[in-house]
Order: C-alpha cells, then sequence, then structure tokens
C-alpha cells in the first residue's frame, strides 16, 4: 500500500484590502469578499531547488530517507525558500517537519 500525502498551506493577509477596495468600510459583507477575493495573491517561492537526492536521500524502498529529506527541508527554508524535490523512487521516512518559504 502506498500513502501520498500533499500539504498545501496558503496564508493570507487581508490588512491591506481597505485602501484597495473603493468604500470598503461602507460595503456590504459580500461585497467586501469579492473586493478580497479579487485582489489576492498567493505566495511566491524564489527559484531555486533542493533535490533530497543530494542530501543523501535513497529511492531504494528500504533506506530510511527521514534525515536526508528533513536535510533538505531545513536548508532551503534557512536559504529563503524554494523547492524541495524528490524525484523518481520509493523514499522511505519517518516524520517530517516542514519549514516556511516551501514549495
Amino acid at each position: 500500500m502506498k500513502l501520498f500525502v500533499s500539504v498545501l498551506v496558503v496564508v493570507f493577509t487581508f490588512s491591506g484590502y481597505v485602501g484597495i477596495c473603493q468604500n470598503y468600510e461602507q460595503q456590504e459583507a459580500w461585497d467586501k469578499a469579492v473586493c478580497i477575493v479579487n485582489n489576492l495573491k498567493g505566495p511566491e517561492f524564489p527559484d531555486r531547488e533542493y533535490s533530497i537526492v543530494k542530501f543523501g536521500a535513497v529511492g531504494d524502498g528500504v533506506t530510511n530517507n527521514m534525515k536526508a529529506i528533513n536535510a533538505a527541508i531545513t536548508t532551503c527554508s534557512s536559504d529563503g525558500g524554494g523547492r524541495v524535490l524528490i524525484s523518481g523512487g520509493i523514499f522511505i521516512t519517518g516524520p517530517i517537519h516542514m519549514k516556511s518559504n516551501l514549495s
């Protein structure tokens, strides 16, 4: 049995919308919601990639790659963000600790 987990965490702040939406304070709730949705912008990540294989991960279906995956995540986050790549293979792991600025 294979288990695939995909996690996407997106955080938006709404404090700036009072200035973007005209007459925001006088708008009805649904109009405010439409204004906010129309002005949402997704997160932007630096164009850097961190392959877990370069951190020692082995996709053989036997090796525990938890340390290599967490090292790639930590390095990516410490460097200001980017993308952690998990290439083809079966990568066994334990707990993975997600951090900020990863895609």
